[in-house]
């Protein structure tokens, strides 16, 4: 199985996501800024992948606006850092263990109506 670094990348690549940092243990990776203060997030916990959206600095604000269409759409919230906002879906690794690719774009396809 890949490991946590590794997958949070396949994830980003075949959603055609640019990455641009990640936490130092490697398990959560964020993208490049597509709004001011906002960017995808992706980690893994418990056999499940999790993939999101997460509001900072200039956006951290914005997130109450976003928050209960965010809810409604499957999103919880979870925060990683207390000066950053993620909401995110669980999704459970395929029985071989790999990305369940077919419900993280419908996760992206969600997001995308809601933030972008």
């Amino acid at each position: 199985m890949a490991t946590f670094d590794e997958r949070t990348h396949q994830i980003f690549s075949l959603l055609d996501i640019t990455p641009a940092t990640k936490a130092a243990s490697g398990r959560y990776l964020r993208s490049a800024i597509f709004k001011p203060g906002i960017r995808y997030w992706a980690g893994h916990a418990h056999r499940k992948d999790l993939f999101g959206v997460q509001f900072f600095g200039e956006g951290y604000d914005d997130a109450a606006g976003y928050r209960q269409a965010l809810a409604n759409a499957g999103f919880a919230t979870r925060t990683p850092q207390p000066s950053q906002l993620t909401f995110c879906r669980e999704i459970d690794f395929l029985p071989d263990g790999g990305p369940d690719m077919t419900a993280i774009k419908a996760a992206k396809t969600a997001l995308d109506k809601i933030v972008r």
